[in-house]
């Protein structure tokens, strides 16, 4: 699971004293504690992509870049745009939703496939241009 993963890396730079990558992985560990003790790696996701979206939304400085950094070590490889183009249609061709109409439920059969991989603005802009 993620969360142990960050567990130990926790530990692992409490004892080596990295203060930066230890504060970081504090705060995250304490923000998906907040959830459940035991958190899924669904809100371990949703967690480190709220603190990337908080630092990303922030003034950019030395400290930020490195914290963006340790964050994306957590963070599962997002797919090319030709990857998605693939699954937009693979995903379009095999539902029986035609059109416009089935816009909702074209985006929640590729979010649920992708868990976290895709782009969804790119996915939802993609899938507007298909179907209009």
């Amino acid at each position: 699971m993620l969360i142990k993963k960050i567990q130990e890396d926790l530990t692992l730079s409490i004892k080596n004293r990295d203060v930066l990558r230890s504060s970081l992985l504090k705060t995250l560990k304490g923000e998906c504690d907040r959830f459940n003790r035991e958190p899924s790696d669904e809100t371990v996701l949703k967690v480190l992509k709220k603190v990337k979206e908080g630092l990303l939304s922030s003034p950019s400085t030395e400290t930020s870049i490195i914290e963006l950094s340790i964050i994306e070590e957590y963070l599962p490889m997002q797919l090319t745009e030709d990857e998605m183009d693939i699954l937009i249609e693979r995903v379009i061709k095999n539902s029986p939703n035609a059109g416009f109409k089935g816009f909702g439920t074209f985006m929640k059969e590729v979010s649920s496939i992708t868990k976290g991989t895709a782009d969804m603005q790119y996915v939802s802009k993609k899938l507007k241009e298909i179907l209009n």
